[in-house]
């Protein structure tokens, strides 16, 4: 219920009406006690039908007032009533009385319980008179000029007058449902999910300015294109490759490091994009010289892999093709070798390359050869993740100095701890095991932990406390899938990603993380799945929300790894990690 009183506390809602303006302040003086008043209520009936009412008047245990203000000198000659000498269009009550059906309708509509007694009555703060106006059906009911300085005492006589001998009502619960109607307080709330989707209208403009750069740099052959996480470097690369794809010149490849983002430009409809070593073991296969002995490419060792490109390259340069141009996405992983096969792919055709210098992870300082690229551009606007958690991933950025006053994270990055629980105990593993670190609330139970992992410990079947931990992290994670799911997320909106190495990580190593199944980011149902993989393994590639967890098994360039999984998300980060991992990482206990 909310504090009896007059609505708006501070002030009429705006109006234009200086008659309002009299009737609020002369209200504010002199309301009765436990008495509530609102103004400019506004309804809207099932037929869509608009309704507006300039003070409502609830009075406890008897009904609602609805007041129709009329300003001005007022009067009736010849039957008509008149406005400072002009004709009013409506009679004063017959408006009031549209709005008295449409509030009626509007609370049924609500299922409220019980329907108190509407009474209605006009206002007139600028018009003195002694005795009201003749017409049956106003007598009583106004109040004039000589009332405003005394509204304590001419509201309960009015409300007497109207409400005599009316049913008065069992409850006052309707009080509760007509505040409501007026509003008082709006908190604008999308679901996570209806995130999501707002995201995705909002990148279609912002996309459509930054494939101005292509313009800008569209005579030149050979382009060198940088920028951060999340400026849209992959979206020109397949604009860039449509275009060229129908303007009668060679036909173009689009390059890329990791099969994850290659098999998305596939499913983009890009059917010329490769990973570069996967097409230098494609032009090997076809001129019999498979590597490793003919095995199959997943059983092909790293090394296998690093002689790929340069045994490409000499078979291009022993049997040269036809030249093709060629685009390269995540340019800043290309190795020496790797350039010179995309080298002799192109000849002396256009070559576009698209990276981030920020984002390689390698020990290796990796660049383009000296020269290639004459002509070079920077984009600076990183649109597709929100500028909050962009300001906080760059904390993670060698040679950025992120500015004192850079926004916090706040709705854009969730940090959860993995509690601390005893590693022997009789009892089955609990499953409510994530608490916020800002909020200190614990998710509600999730069906995270297998049952088969739940065995109770004994002394002669001791827990494994890497297992243990493992079952902790895992429940902690599926909680927050739980969350994200209940809040309208899709299971093709979420990935969620290891700081691990691929034959470290656990959380991805299996068809279900609690209740989901996952797939891996290189599975060819990926795009419309829930993902499970390592940050590395999915860079190139965004979801609307992203959970990042075993930090501690980063084996090598923690901040790097950290940078590239937070600027994955284009609308929020969860981040699931233990209290050592956070002692680790003091960024995140102020996130």
């Amino acid at each position: 219920m909310p504090e009896p009183g007059l609505y708006p506390r501070g002030g009429p809602r705006p109006t234009s009406s200086a008659a309002e303006r009299a009737t609020y302040d002369a209200l504010a003086r002199g309301l009765p006690a436990g008495w509530y008043a609102w103004h400019s209520l506004r309804v809207r009936t099932p037929a869509q039908d608009d309704g507006e009412c300039d003070f409502v008047v609830a009075v406890p245990g008897r009904g609602v007032l609805l007041l129709e203000v009329k300003g001005g000198r007022l009067w009736v000659e010849d039957g008509r009533w008149l406005q400072n000498g002009h004709p009013l269009a409506e009679a004063p009550l017959d408006q009031v009385y549209g709005f008295q059906r449409k509030l009626i309708a509007v609370l049924r509509r609500q299922g409220a319980l019980q329907i108190p007694w509407v009474a209605v009555a006009c206002v007139f703060p600028e018009t003195s008179f002694d005795d009201g106006p003749p017409q049956p059906h106003l007598q009583g009911c106004v109040l004039g000029a000589l009332d405003m300085g005394y509204l304590r005492d001419a509201l309960p006589a009015l409300a007497k007058r109207v409400f005599d001998r009316k049913l008065a009502p069992a409850s006052d619960a309707w009080i509760d449902a007509l505040h409501a109607l007026w509003g008082e307080r709006w908190v604008p709330k999308l679901s996570l999910g209806g995130s999501a989707r707002q995201r995705e209208a909002e990148f279609v403009a912002l996309d459509a300015q930054q494939l101005g750069t292509l313009d800008l740099l569209a005579d030149n052959p050979r382009v060198l294109v940088e920028g951060a996480a999340g400026t849209g470097k992959t979206i020109l690369a397949t604009e860039l490759f449509r275009r060229w794809s129908g303007d009668g010149g060679a036909p173009p490849l689009l390059l890329c490091w990791t099969r994850p983002l290659c098999l998305e430009l596939r499913t983009a409809g890009i059917a010329d994009a490769w990973t570069i070593r996967e097409l230098g073991a494609e032009l090997l296969t076809r001129a019999d010289r498979t590597p490793q002995g003919g095995a199959p490419s997943s059983e092909w060792t790293p090394e296998t892999w690093e002689r790929v490109t340069p045994e490409a390259t000499a078979l291009l340069a022993a049997h040269p093709g036809a030249p093709r141009r060629v685009i390269v996405d995540e340019a800043q992983d290309f190795s020496a070798d790797d350039w010179a096969l995309l080298v002799a792919l192109a000849g002396d055709e256009a070559i576009w390359a698209f990276g981030d210098p920020g984002q390689s992870f390698w020990s290796d300082a990796r660049q383009p050869p000296a020269g290639l690229f004459p002509a070079k551009g920077r984009l600076t606007a990183r649109y597709r993740c929100p500028a909050s958690l962009v300001a906080f991933a760059d904390r993670y950025r060698a040679g950025v100095a992120v500015p004192a006053d850079a926004p916090p994270p706040g709705d854009a990055l969730r940090v959860v701890v993995v509690e601390r629980m005893p590693l022997a105990r009789a009892e089955p593993a609990r499953t409510d095991i994530s608490v916020d670190v800002r909020a200190a609330a614990p998710e509600s139970p999730t069906d995270a932990v297998d049952d088969a992992a739940d065995a109770p410990a004994t002394p002669e079947n001791p827990p494994d406390p890497a297992q243990t931990a493992h079952r902790r992290l895992e429940a902690c994670v599926a909680a927050e899938l739980d969350r994200l799911r209940r809040g309208g997320v899709a299971p093709a909106d979420i990935a969620v990603l290891s700081l691990a190495g691929r034959s470290k990580s656990r959380i991805g190593s299996g068809a279900r993380i609690g209740g989901h199944e996952v797939v891996r980011a290189d599975d060819e149902a990926a795009p419309a799945q829930l993902v499970a993989d390592t940050g590395l393994r999915f860079k190139g590639l965004e979801r609307p929300w992203i959970i990042v967890t075993e930090l501690g098994l980063g084996p090598s360039r923690y901040d790097v790894r950290m940078h590239i999984a937070l600027t994955r998300a284009t609308v929020g980060c969860v981040v699931v990690a233990t209290e050592a991992e956070l002692d680790a990482d003091p960024r995140l206990r102020g996130a």
